[in-house]
């Protein structure tokens, strides 16, 4: 009896043993592969579980401190003498906002909780770093760092890299009260740093402050993958030509990089006491020309004469420029064209122009008095004001071939030929003139008007059409992503780009990005283009995705005045640098 009560104790401890021992073995853990990183260096959370029902892993709470840069899954499944094992993994790749020691919180895996983490992140300064031997850093250079409010600031960003660059995305400058204007297109060039050979990507914005007071530009930030030349093969058949048999030789092994520059300071003064004028123009040349359809300083009564006035800027944009003053002329009639305005980019920025047209039509003989034009603006160069003219013109207007014959001095007592007819049939052809010109003129006007409203009229249906028709796409997109399917809002995705950028389709997702100058909204669309082609399974937060991506989805006329900023080309061509195209 005894022992029979013994063995029963022995095994009921055995089972609840066991139980416990289950129970451990399921319980969801969290580790890091560095505890100590720098503020521009990223590091990998791995989270396993023995669970292989789960799928579902939360981790939104580790974007208070961290931007999640990539995640992939792996199951494992052992099988040995009495049994297997089997776990799922989570590998997922952070990179710190801010510096101090940051807590990664309990992640939740199923019905599983892991343990919290902490890790060490020291800050990084980019003055103090030794740049010879960073694979990437980045150097900010600005033309002036003191300049007044609404005057031109070169800023320029560079950067300097040693291994090739697979992917990756540049901020922009983001500066409060400014108008910041993208200068062309990236150029790529070798330069030497320090004893050391680098690849120099240049991109350059224009500023525009618009309040005066101490500015500060925020770091520009480099995120993105490089080659890694230290990474060794991972499979075991090492040893062919340095290489595994079975590790693709034209897919090097990437690792993520960030890095980003020193923030600039910038002194705006406000406009000066001494600068006069109704217009504040700060620039370093400012020229106002014109050209005339006739070069003759004579002309008929009723003939036209085209005017053309043009204000050229070096370091202004063409919508700072004001209008022409243009009095009213006696004995004339003017016809003012539409304002045309453009900016021509080159290595000292933007000069903008601005170009007035009028139609001239003397209504009188004698004299037309064109009178001085003058554009008073503040020379930065040498910090003083100065005064653009137009100097005044004369035109003589005669009555065209109108004459009249006076009688000879002769013993006759009649004339051979009197001067009242003619002046009276003379007279009457100029009035009759005029008239017949001034109904011309308003044929002209009332037909362009007419036209005017039928392409206004046009222009609204279609638009309206297009509206209905994008929204139609934009409700594609929106299924696909709550029925979490990849493909389908891949494919809605550039249907709607197609159809929305007609006149430059976007192809891919990265083309896509090109369209926005927002970085959340090209890292959304970059993050979705990994998982895309992805080998693994990976998740995607469609509720974030939708929401990072509302602006762009959200604009409703097509933004023709914006330059697009080519940011990345495709990410997954290989040979080509993802920063340019």
């Amino acid at each position: 009896m005894l022992m029979n009560r013994f063995r029963t104790y022995i095994l009921t401890l055995l089972t609840l043993i066991l139980l416990s021992a289950a129970h451990t073995s399921w319980a969801a853990t969290a580790s890091m592969n560095r505890s100590i990183i720098s503020e521009n260096e990223t590091l990998i959370l791995v989270v396993q579980t023995q669970d292989m029902s789960t799928d579902q892993i939360d981790l939104s709470v580790l974007e208070t401190d961290f931007e999640i840069l990539g995640t992939s899954q792996s199951s494992q499944i052992q099988l040995f003498s009495g049994g297997r094992s089997s776990n799922k993994q989570w590998q997922i790749t952070l990179a710190p906002l801010r510096s101090g020691t940051l807590t990664i919180p309990a992640l939740t895996v199923g019905n599983e909780t892991t343990q919290e983490l902490e890790i060490s992140v020291q800050a990084f300064d980019p003055a103090n770093e030794n740049k010879k031997e960073q694979e990437v850093f980045i150097e900010i250079t600005l033309s002036k760092d003191r300049a007044y409010v609404q005057e031109q600031i070169i800023f320029t960003i560079k950067l300097f890299y040693k291994s090739a660059i697979r992917s990756g995305a540049l901020t922009s400058p983001n500066i409060d009260n400014a108008v910041i204007e993208r200068l062309g297109e990236d150029i790529t060039y070798q330069a030497e740093k320090n004893g050391t050979h680098y690849s120099v990507l240049e991109r350059r914005f224009a500023l525009f402050p618009q309040k005066s007071g101490n500015i500060t530009i925020d770091p520009i930030r480099f995120n993105g993958q490089i080659q890694d030349k230290q990474a060794q093969p991972r499979s075991r058949f090492d040893g062919f030509l340095g290489q595994s048999l079975f590790n693709d030789p034209f897919s090097p092994t990437l690792k993520n990089f960030r890095t980003k520059s020193t923030a600039q300071s910038i002194t705006i003064l406000p406009r000066p006491a001494a600068a006069t004028g109704k217009n504040w123009l700060p620039a370093k040349n400012l020229k106002l020309t014109e050209n005339i359809s006739e070069q003759s300083n004579t002309l008929d009564v009723g003939q036209p004469l085209t005017r053309t006035l043009t204000i050229t800027a070096e370091g202004l944009n063409s919508s700072q420029l004001p209008e022409l003053p243009l009095p009213d002329l006696e004995n004339s009639k003017n016809y003012r064209d539409q304002k045309s305005q453009n900016n021509q980019i080159g290595k000292m920025g933007i000069t903008g122009i601005s170009q007035q047209k009028i139609a001239l039509v003397p209504t009188a003989e004698g004299i037309l008095h064109l009178p001085e034009i003058k554009i008073p603006w503040w020379d930065v160069v040498a910090n003083q004001q100065r005064v653009a003219i137009l100097a005044a013109r004369t035109i003589m207007v005669t009555p065209g071939n109108n004459f009249t014959v006076t009688p000879s001095n002769t013993e006759n007592t009649q004339p051979l030929l009197t001067a009242e007819p003619r002046q009276t049939h003379s007279s009457i052809w100029v009035i009759l003139s005029g008239l017949f010109f001034i109904l011309w003129c308003a044929t002209l006007y009332l037909l362009w008007k007419e036209k005017q409203n039928n392409k206004q009229k046009i222009s609204q249906e279609e638009n309206v059409s297009e509206h209905r028709h994008l929204r139609k796409k934009l409700s594609s997109i929106e299924k696909a992503c709550h029925e979490n399917n990849i493909a389908a809002a891949h494919t809605a995705l550039i249907t709607w780009a197609k159809t929305r950028w007609p006149e430059n389709p976007p192809q891919n997702l990265a083309a896509l990005a090109n369209h926005s100058d927002q970085p959340d909204v090209i890292s959304a669309l970059q993050n979705m283009d990994r998982i895309l082609y992805s080998t693994r399974k990976k998740i995607m937060e469609w509720q974030e995705f939708l929401k990072t991506t509302r602006a762009l989805l959200s604009q409703k006329t097509p933004s023709h005045d914006r330059p697009i900023i080519k940011t990345l080309p495709p990410l997954y061509s290989r040979g080509e640098h993802p920063l340019l195209k």
